[in-house]
């Protein structure tokens, strides 16, 4: 990951915006933090499990309005999110809590994300969140594939 500043012009005026910088080049907003780097589990992409689990998911837990984390509690649903991968495809996820392990997942389509990117166990990967337009976004950057 690295931050570095880009001169932008914005009403006939130059300005200096920070962007982040994943780990295999994806340009983000300064607003973006890192979630977790994890080397991905047999269940992480187990068409059994459907889910990608999220380690250490404090730091997204306190990015979320008190709304979001209302329908987390109570919704089984989930919020729906927008992912990105390395080849900026687009897919539509659901972040939920699973009650049973207390932890937050991202569901409903993280098949697809597996699927389309080959992805594999123990396969590493940046999970980065950020929000566009008051709809909270995901980049899943991968970051090393293990030898299969």
């Amino acid at each position: 990951m690295s931050t570095e500043a880009k001169t932008i012009r914005l009403f006939g005026k130059q300005m200096q915006v920070k962007q982040v910088r994943t780990h295999s080049g994806i340009e983000l907003p300064s607003v973006a933090f890192l979630v977790t780097k994890k080397k991905l589990t047999e269940s992480d992409v187990s068409p059994m499990q459907g889910r990608l689990l999220i380690p250490g998911y404090r730091k997204l837990y306190e990015f979320l309005s008190k709304q979001e984390k209302t329908s987390l509690e109570t919704s089984k649903q989930g919020i729906r999110v927008t992912a990105t991968d390395n080849d900026r495809r687009e897919y539509q996820l659901s972040l939920s809590k699973w009650p049973s392990l207390e932890k937050l997942v991202l569901n409903k389509g993280w098949m697809h994300v597996v699927h389309r990117n080959g992805l594999h166990e123990f396969d590493e990967i940046e999970l980065w969140c950020y929000l566009q337009d008051d709809e909270m976004r995901f980049v899943v950057d991968i970051c090393e594939r293990h030898n299969h």
